[in-house]
């Protein structure tokens, strides 16, 4: 198998394991929610809380295999930006569309776009700067 083919497989996995990691950690603060407050939170949004945990198992594993597929680009500041504004996008717009099966697919996307460029870009270039500090001082700060 050619290094290249192993690398990209390498980072599909890496990023589908932390984007399910990110949903396992979101699914353990939704059952905190339920052990505490019981089935009010869910039943005020209209979601169950099946839903709710698997909704953040895909939209993190969906938003895991974006990053992983895309992770090159983030060598470049504008790419950083770009892959975090794609996972960002593909997790609000499993979040709206579960929230809201009803609402026009526009809709959704329109804000899903929105809260990805609101949250995505700022956190790829945080993170590409993050990761040039750390390349030349190796300390994360």
């Amino acid at each position: 198998m050619p290094t290249s083919l192993r690398r990209i497989l390498r980072d599909i996995a890496l990023g589908v394991v932390m984007g399910v990691s990110m949903g396992v950690f979101f699914c353990l603060i939704a059952l905190g929610i339920f052990l505490f407050r019981g089935n009010r939170p869910f039943d005020a949004n209209h979601v169950s809380v099946a839903r709710t945990l698997s909704i953040y198992l895909m939209a993190g594993a969906l938003g895991g295999l974006v990053v992983g597929l895309t992770l090159p680009l983030t060598r470049w500041m504008p790419g950083a930006a770009l892959v975090a504004f794609l996972a960002a996008f593909v997790v609000w717009f499993c979040v709206g569309w579960s929230l809201s099966p009803q609402e026009p697919l526009i809709s959704i996307l329109h804000t899903s776009a929105v809260l990805g460029a609101a949250f995505g870009l700022p956190i790829g270039v945080g993170f590409w700067i993050q990761n040039r500090l750390y390349q030349r001082t190796g300390k994360w700060y």
